[in-house]
């Protein structure tokens, strides 16, 4: 199994050795600031694939590949998460996270499986009406589901991922993670 680490950001790059006291020497590093270094990205089903990126774009369409799903994917993001005591892949986790904390969570994540989760259909179809450039009133005059619904599962999806006070990043990054679970 090996751990990707895939930013934007050079000093945590610099920095996740350093905070990991060596634990992740052996991963392969990948800054998205040098052209190339996407190439040296090639998971394979259980992998650890940390991402650190906040480029939305960029980062939905490296998690559209084939095998993400598979993997064990962590986002890491610029905003308050709550976590929860349990792990389910694709997971979030803040940048704010505690070197501590985080070497605990990459020892944890290792142990648990991957289980391609399902979604509903129209969760789904609401993330990405809310991921458009539409007005939500618009939305609902076009299909039969009220502002009260709407609201109500984006209130759920964001609560289930631990994702508190947040804005549009919030729905862009939700619509991300359920795009990787298989629609029913």
């Amino acid at each position: 199994m090996i751990s990707y680490f895939i930013s934007d950001d050079t000093f945590l790059l610099y920095g996740i050795p350093v905070a990991t006291g060596g634990e992740a020497a052996s991963s392969v590093f990948i800054n998205l600031n040098e052209r190339e270094s996407l190439k040296a990205f090639k998971p394979v089903p259980g992998d650890i694939v940390v991402m650190a990126i906040n480029h939305h774009q960029t980062r939905k369409k490296i998690l559209q590949k084939s095998v993400m799903p598979f993997c064990r994917v962590v986002i890491m993001l610029d905003m308050p998460i709550k976590r929860s005591s349990t792990i389910e892949f694709p997971c979030l986790i803040s940048k704010t996270i505690s070197s501590q904390e985080f070497l605990r969570f990459l020892h944890i994540a290792k142990n648990v499986p991957v289980t391609q989760g399902t979604v509903s259909k129209r969760v789904l179809d609401i993330f990405n009406w809310l991921s458009t450039e539409c007005s939500t009133q618009a939305q609902v005059a076009d299909s039969n589901v009220s502002m009260r619904i709407i609201y109500r599962i984006k209130r759920n999806i964001f609560q289930k991922y631990g994702l508190l006070n947040c804005n549009s990043q919030g729905i862009l990054v939700c619509q991300d993670m359920l795009r990787m679970k298989v629609p029913v």
